[in-house]
């Protein structure tokens, strides 16, 4: 073979290699495109997704395109497509901490847990991983039931300043799977005071001194856990917020219209929920949220002209008929409200607030037998469900059963985490005092003080005036009755 010969026989298995290389990384842009499927997604979503994939056919050999059309692809639940995406950009850049780490997100979504571990233990390893790897390891290692590994995990996290409360809390949860009830409670002690204001970590310490017998320390945190709702602190997942911000379609609307109502900002709500029922129109989540939005910023025509468009184009569930008997009772509008509690209920018969709401109503219109029903219905579906608890301790108070009634006011004013606790309070303390307990004095001045903190000031006085009128007379005693004792 000539020179010429020679260097064309190079060239030629170069380009042979080059081939195989370029078949080996991963699946083929066509693969990936073949399995995204746009047909009924929402407008942005479609461009979206037909920008990313536009730019990675330009550069269909760049990792960071195929990774970008993956986070796309993952921020809109296409997971399948996102996988390849992935698999694709880790192929052509092995060394690169995020395409696996996005990978083993969607294999743990997809119940594929133990690959999601092996997966994510090789990137935590590797130069310039999230420190979120040794986090979500610990959590995962815990959920497996792999208590060694979840320790082991958590105590690397623990170093990262953003991962330590949860990684603490994570330490915290190994030592109370094995029952080691005095570390568990030095751990989650801990936790409580570096971060007063972490619920679950609150809610677990409550838990391990029920464990060791401090009935009275477990009642402390638990009123403290139930004030606090599902406080915690700042979770950072740098790599997974990445994800999140390109998300625009209708769910991204939704949790926005959730988040910005929680904090009391009703007009930007409504905005943000009702772009999610113009991107999908076929949501009846988004259409039932957008009743909540219009009650909850008293737009009670609003409220009732959507809750009638949900109705005409067939897309409502159990939460619309929910939310919309809530605005007729706040209307007092009875009749209405019960017939929408009872639509809930036939639409959902899990719905627990709905039970609850129609158990009550059924109660003040006389009815106590079948709102009883109710009531303890809701309970047994949600144990948290505070207002069926509260209403079916004014129902047992009636009958004078003390104890069953006792129970109910004391567990409906633990769960409630917000203005409404100051008066389950108040009215679990005025019966401690009518039964003449000792402890009617600090669950009332505890009453108070929930009120202050919640503004409740005219309440809060009122308390304060019922205190001292308590002080100052001996406790009514009731009569010998069942459960009194």
């Amino acid at each position: 073979m000539n020179g010429l010969g020679k260097c064309f026989g190079i060239l030629l298995m170069l380009f042979v290699c080059a081939s195989c290389q370029r078949k080996e990384a991963g699946p083929s842009v066509g693969e990936i495109e073949a399995k995204v499927v746009l047909q009924n997604a929402q407008r942005e979503v479609r461009e979206a997704v037909e920008e990313a994939l536009s730019a990675l056919r330009v550069q269909p050999d760049s990792a960071r395109k195929s990774g970008e059309l993956g986070m796309v692809l993952h921020a809109h639940q296409l997971l399948i497509p996102a996988k390849l995406a992935y698999q694709r950009a880790a192929a052509l850049d092995p060394q690169a901490p995020d395409w696996p780490y996005y990978l083993a997100d969607i294999l743990q979504q997809e119940g594929k847990l133990e690959e999601a571990r092996k997966l994510l233990a090789e990137v935590e390893g590797r130069a310039g991983a999230p420190a979120s790897a040794s986090l979500r390891l610990g959590e995962w290692a815990l959920a497996a039931g792999d208590l060694d590994a979840a320790e082991t995990w958590f105590q690397r996290a623990k170093e990262s300043p953003a991962d330590a409360p949860f990684a603490l809390f994570g330490l915290g949860r190994c030592k109370q799977a094995r029952k080691q009830w005095n570390e568990a409670q030095t751990i989650f002690a801990e936790v409580c005071r570096l971060y007063p204001r972490y619920a679950a970590a609150r809610l677990s310490l409550a838990q391990v001194y029920q464990a060791l017998g401090k009935a009275q320390e477990a009642d402390r945190e638990s009123k403290i856990y139930a004030q606090l709702g599902e406080s915690a602190p700042p979770r950072v997942d740098a790599l997974m917020a990445a994800v999140e911000e390109r998300n625009r379609g209708s769910l991204y609307w939704l949790k926005e219209g959730s988040r910005l109502s929680a904090l009391g900002q009703q007009e930007q709500a409504i905005a943000a929920i009702r772009k999610a029922v113009t991107q999908d129109p076929n949501s009846a989540q988004a259409r039932a949220n957008l009743i909540n939005a219009y009650g909850r910023a008293d737009k009670f025509a609003e409220a009732e002209a959507a809750y009638e468009e949900a109705l005409a184009k067939g897309r409502v569930i159990a939460d619309a008929h929910y939310n919309y008997g809530v605005v007729c009772f706040r209307q007092g509008k009875v009749p209405q409200a019960e017939q929408a509690f009872r639509r809930a209920v036939e639409a959902n018969a899990q719905h627990s607030l709905a039970r609850g709401n129609l158990g009550y109503l059924l109660i003040e219109s006389k009815r106590g037998a079948e709102g009883e029903q109710q009531l303890r219905k809701a309970i047994e579906i949600d144990p948290a469900n505070r207002q069926a608890r509260y209403h079916l301790g004014r129902l047992l108070l009636a009958r004078q059963d003390y104890a069953a009634a006792e129970e109910q006011l004391r567990t409906a004013s633990l769960a409630a985490q917000d203005g409404e606790q100051p008066g389950y309070q108040y009215s679990w303390g005025l019966l401690l005092a009518r039964l003449g307990r000792a402890e009617a004095g600090q669950v009332l001045a505890d009453a108070e003080a929930i009120a202050r903190r919640w503004g409740q000031l005219d309440f809060a006085t009122r308390i304060a005036s019922d205190r001292e009128r308590l002080a100052q007379s001996k406790a009514r005693q009731f009569p010998s009755a069942k459960g009194s004792q």
